[in-house]
């Protein structure tokens, strides 16, 4: 018996998967513009796989309380332009197939800038409430009869345990505001249970709030909104709530909320921040706004936080879309490069932070005159709420192969979609690497803001190979020259040199004598 020793190469993938509650996960997937979509259940690259959805600013996404996609919709569409390839508006479910079609004659508009929002049904688990918003351009093109204002603000009720679990549209409401365009939010109550729903209302020019509650949705008549110069209720979208419910913005108005009562009164106006592109960051201390391509940050612990305009970066192409924060602590917004027909998803990383960045052009997407989009999903904020300061990025590390033979080189290639940064415990810098032998590869990724993350992957060797070498016959001998085989038997060897120069696994012999391999 002999023991040969050769290199088996086993890769362990250490790395930890953070475990967000169910409420935070039904976030996890977004829908929006020209067949783009993003999970938030990979941690190491974002880019989903496939989607049906057509729209040009509005769309909506809910997933399960794992994180699995329900349903997403554009939020409508324009009858009169649908034989131009318009978007007739649908909602489609997680196999990407049509669940509803509306026709264009129900539903919103899809270039509202916040066509639609998804809110569970209170009290039953397996029912959602779609609401959607006209877009300010209804009419183009005409008015579908019996619709002079639009549809305003309608709703669709979709139950989930129908068509072997995808779901399908059991009720729709239509016109619960009209005239109404644009601007639709929500936030949860102070039970979390159950939540508040806010559009802007063109009849009053002002808003109208309703409860979403286990007994229906009902107008709420607690509102109250303190005189202020009316220019501001020009087109208030998009309207955001801060992820905490404490704080309102629409066109340059901050509104002061309140999460147990529903009373909405004015704070303070900052035209300045009277933008498409608006936030409030995960943990609500700061307000980001787009103005003049440039990302300007707003302190809102401070009570004259108007005087804390502080500008962060440019952002890199020529105009903007819009922002919605997300499951991963950033701030998104679409950044168009009109000159290279480019639209690039960029972020704002460390938001939660008096010190944040930009990562621009995370993902780029191609387009033509046929495909521009700037909306991104609009979600309530509470999804988002998250009150630390960094996050770990928990880089993930693959091998190109198991096996390794003495000589041979491994790769070890690291993945993660904010990683600019890379530090291996090699010394090496770069986001790739290959080995020649076994041990433990430690590597360090900064998103180049406050975020860093550690992953490692363990090399180790194989156990020693046995080598066991049998015969027809026991014990081995060879009578009047008849041949015997010899085989060698062995767990890991690919290649085999025998002392009579034969190279398999086998040879067959005549003669007595000494043979090894």
């Amino acid at each position: 018996m002999k023991k040969l020793i050769s290199t088996l190469i086993i890769c362990n993938i250490l790395f930890q998967i953070g475990i967000g509650q169910s409420f935070r996960r039904q976030a996890h997937h977004w829908h929006f513009g020209d067949s783009i979509s993003l999970d938030f259940n990979n941690p190491c690259n974002i880019q989903g796989d496939s989607s049906a959805i057509i729209t040009s600013e509005g769309s909506a996404t809910m997933s399960d309380g794992n994180g699995n996609l329900l349903f997403y919709t554009n939020g409508g569409g324009r009858d009169s332009l649908a034989s131009n390839g318009q978007n007739t508006g649908m909602i489609w479910n997680s196999a990407h197939e049509v669940m509803y079609d509306m026709q264009g004659i129900e539903g919103g508009g899809f270039s509202a800038a916040q066509s639609s929002i998804i809110l569970p049904k209170p009290g039953d688990s397996a029912n959602y409430y779609l609401f959607t918003m006209d877009e300010s351009e209804f009419d183009v093109g005409g008015n579908p009869l019996d619709q002079p204002n639009g549809r305003g603000l309608s709703y669709f009720e979709i139950d989930m345990e129908l068509n072997n679990g995808l779901g399908e549209v059991v009720d729709y409401q239509e016109m619960l505001i009209v005239p109404a365009a644009e601007g639709l939010s929500a936030t949860i109550k102070s039970n979390e249970e159950e939540f508040w729903l806010i559009a802007y209302d063109d009849n009053i020019s002002s808003y109208k709030i309703f409860a979403v509650d286990t007994l229906g949705i009902f107008v709420h008549d607690s509102l109250d909104i303190s005189p202020f110069d009316p220019q501001y209720f020009i087109n208030p979208a998009p309207i955001k709530i801060s992820p905490d419910g404490s704080k309102m913005h629409a066109e340059g108005v901050f509104f002061n909320f309140d999460i147990t009562t529903g009373r909405l009164s004015v704070d303070k106006i900052i035209p300045e921040t009277r933008s498409s592109a608006v936030s409030f960051s995960p943990n609500s201390e700061y307000f980001y706004a787009i103005e003049n391509n440039e990302i300007i940050q707003y302190d809102l612990t401070i009570d004259s936080f108007e005087t804390t305009r502080k500008f962060i970066d440019f952002i890199s192409g020529t105009t903007h879309g819009q922002m919605q924060v997300a499951p991963d602590g950033l701030i998104y917004y679409l950044d168009w490069n009109i000159q290279n027909e480019t639209m690039g998803l960029s972020g704002i990383l460390c938001s939660n932070t008096d010190a944040p960045c930009l990562k621009s052009n995370i993902y780029t997407y191609d387009l033509d005159s046929n495909e521009v989009f700037l909306g991104l999903p609009n979600f309530m904020d509470i999804h988002f709420k998250d009150d630390s300061d960094t996050k770990d990025l928990n880089p993930c590390l693959t091998c190109s192969s198991y096996f390794i033979c003495p000589g041979d080189t491994l790769p070890i290639t690291s993945t993660h979609y904010l990683a600019e940064t890379w530090e291996w415990s090699t010394g090496d810098t770069t986001q790739n690497i290959e080995v020649t032998s076994p041990g433990e590869y430690t590597l360090t990724i900064t998103d180049g803001c406050c975020n860093s993350g550690v992953g490692s992957i363990l090399l180790s060797g194989p156990p020693d190979d046995e080598l066991i070498l049998t015969t027809e016959a026991d014990p081995p001998f060879a009578c009047d020259g008849g041949p015997t085989t010899i085989t060698a038997l062995t767990n890991f060897a690919s290649s085999f040199e025998w002392s009579n120069g034969g190279t398999g696994q086998s040879i067959t012999v005549t003669e007595p004598g000494s043979y090894f391999v």
